[in-house]
């Protein structure tokens, strides 16, 4: 009997150390997915920061056109109606 519970005890005491490399073997794995999306999730971001200050730019220099074109008539009309 003692030795049945030796038995026991031993399979216990073996299958708690293949859970915990079980475990340490899927934190590892969510450890890299988890710095391979925060690397993705940096890049895309740097890509939409891009895109938004072209964008941006791109806007501010159609609304300066814009209001150059709109002094301009503006000084047109002026000179029309003298």
């Amino acid at each position: 009997m003692a030795s049945e519970v030796s038995s026991m005890l031993q399979n216990q005491v073996a299958e708690r150390a293949s859970a915990k490399e079980k475990a340490s073997i899927l934190q590892a794995e969510l450890d890299s997915r988890t710095r391979r999306l925060e690397t993705e999730k940096n890049e895309l971001q740097s890509v939409v920061e891009k895109e938004l200050d072209r964008k941006s730019s791109d806007w501010s220099l159609r609304l300066e056109k814009y209001q150059i074109e709109q002094h301009r008539l503006c000084v047109r009309a002026r000179e029309l109606a003298e």
